[in-house]
């Protein structure tokens, strides 16, 4: 599907649909795909969602089919960007105008962009977004109906070495978190090749390149499509991560952030999947392989009794 010019989008928009643009993350477009029966629900009308082309991936994975691609930029922090003057023309959800669904463009709502980036102990992220979207508390997230299927081309790339059910991917790259020391990376590498297995990355940017480790570049539907289909995933908390939860016991998930990013991110309880692997990273502290542990809390408690020795 060809991205519309934001121009020429808004000649067309029909005054009795509402347009929600995802601006952000794909996190945010699973989150408001989600949602999607809900909101129409409570606004008492259809929701036409505007997405990136990357996202709409998610679009197809929850059976949605309206839906418009647009060429724009989700860029919050540049104060010359257009979606801002958007967000000021449709401050709330308004049939016939675009609302940009996300706090980050609106001023009025500043308190939510400021406790996201506060992350105060205890927050979780769906709760702060159901407070935004002013969903009851007790809304449930719906899950994707459909996933990717590999094509035969990325197959044949990633079993020129070995077999997809004997082959681990590393995620190292997010844009939400910030990144963990690529000597991280490697030592995971290291450690499953020791294991027997082969490992392969999938980077859109060079500096996550693992070291010494095949890169398969892809689209995002191959990428999920890859992710599902190898026999483990090891991951920096991302949107990404959302899209493959499905995963369960199959997939390990990093944190950088300390124990409020695990907290607010924790995708177990995200997704009701307590079979996930999840670990938290510190900064400051020597990666040791002891000390990742599936129990998220007590992980915590086991750094920070490191880091007073």
């Amino acid at each position: 599907m060809t991205a519309k010019p934001m121009n020429e989008l808004e000649k067309t928009l029909d005054k009795n649909t509402y347009y929600w643009m995802s601006p952000i993350g794909l996190g945010d477009t699973l989150i408001l795909a989600g949602y999607q029966k809900a909101l129409e629900t409570k606004l008492g009308g259809h929701i036409r969602f505007i997405v990136k082309p990357p996202h709409a991936e998610v679009m197809k994975m929850y059976g949605i089919h309206d839906y418009i691609v647009a060429a724009y930029n989700g860029n919050a922090k540049d104060p010359n960007n257009p979606l801002h003057q958007l967000a000021k023309e449709c401050p709330i959800p308004t049939k016939g105008k675009i609302y940009v669904a996300h706090p980050d463009f609106h001023p009025a709502l500043k308190t939510y962009s400021d406790t996201l980036q506060e992350m105060p102990m205890g927050l979780k992220f769906l709760d702060w977004y159901k407070s935004f979207l002013e969903l009851p508390p007790q809304t449930r997230l719906e899950k994707p109906i459909y996933f990717p299927k590999l094509n035969k081309e990325v197959q044949k790339q990633v079993e020129k070495n070995g077999s997809l059910d004997h082959t681990v991917l590393l995620v190292p790259e997010a844009n939400t978190l910030s990144a963990l020391h690529m000597d991280f990376w490697e030592k995971q590498a290291a450690d499953l090749q020791h294991k027997g297995y082969q490992v392969i990355t999938s980077a859109t940017r060079p500096e996550f390149k693992v070291k010494g480790i095949r890169n398969i570049e892809t689209s995002l539907e191959q990428l999920i499509a890859l992710a599902m289909s190898v026999k483990y995933v090891y991951a920096l908390r991302s949107g990404l991560c959302d899209l493959i939860a499905p995963k369960g016991k199959n997939l390990f998930v990093f944190y950088s952030g300390g124990e409020k990013a695990a907290s607010m991110y924790n995708l177990q309880e995200m997704f009701n999947r307590s079979d996930i692997h999840e670990f938290i990273i510190p900064e400051t502290t020597p990666i040791k392989p002891k000390l990742l542990t599936k129990d998220l809390r007590k992980n915590a408690l086991l750094f920070r009794q490191k880091q007073r020795c």
